[in-house]
């Protein structure tokens, strides 16, 4: 019994010895976050960025009222709109060669091949998929935060950006004296 007062005694001693906390600065957090998932949403792995894509946004879309204007700007113009431009490039440079899958071993003398689906079959139809994710993504932002969005100082330079990509998205031509910035 006397040793369960002295452990309470020095537990409330050590307690009013702590330092108080720091207080998180959670801009820096989720800028760091978004930074690395920025990073993830270009790696060759289809699973990885597409994930990394899925985090971003939903990340975006659950914590966006917590945002200052300034860091939904910073947001939009050091992640989001990069993300798509940069996946874009990826998906127009991949690979069309059509993949067999891997060997899994021999039957009666001939290769036995995993079976790869044919909307996955090619390194160009997987970055397509990181398109949609981050096109998706970027619909629910608007549709979550658009009159909160419009209130930002560079959200009209935006609107161009948005509407260019979409344009060469449905097969038409930009002229080359457009500016995407």
């Amino acid at each position: 019994m006397n040793d369960d007062v002295q452990s309470c005694e020095m537990t409330e001693e050590a307690n009013s010895k702590q330092v108080p906390p720091k207080l998180v600065d959670y801009s820096i957090l989720f800028f760091s976050v978004f930074s690395v998932l920025q990073k993830l949403g270009s790696d060759d792995r289809p699973e990885v960025r597409n994930s990394a894509v899925r985090t971003l946004f939903q990340t975006l879309s659950i914590h966006g009222q917590k945002l200052s204007k300034s860091m939904w700007e910073d947001c939009l113009w050091l992640y989001v709109f990069p993300m798509l431009e940069h996946v874009s490039h990826l998906a127009s440079t991949s690979s069309r060669d059509e993949w067999q899958g891997k060997e899994l071993g021999t039957r009666a003398g001939k290769a036995v091949h995993m079976l790869i689906h044919h909307s996955r079959n090619t390194a160009q139809k997987q970055w397509d998929e990181t398109i949609v994710l981050v096109l998706g993504g970027i619909a629910r932002l608007l549709r979550s935060f658009f009159s909160y969005l419009q209130q930002l100082r560079k959200f009209s330079s935006g609107k161009p950006f948005l509407f260019a990509y979409l344009m060469l998205m449905i097969g038409y031509q930009i002229p080359s004296s457009f500016s995407l910035y």
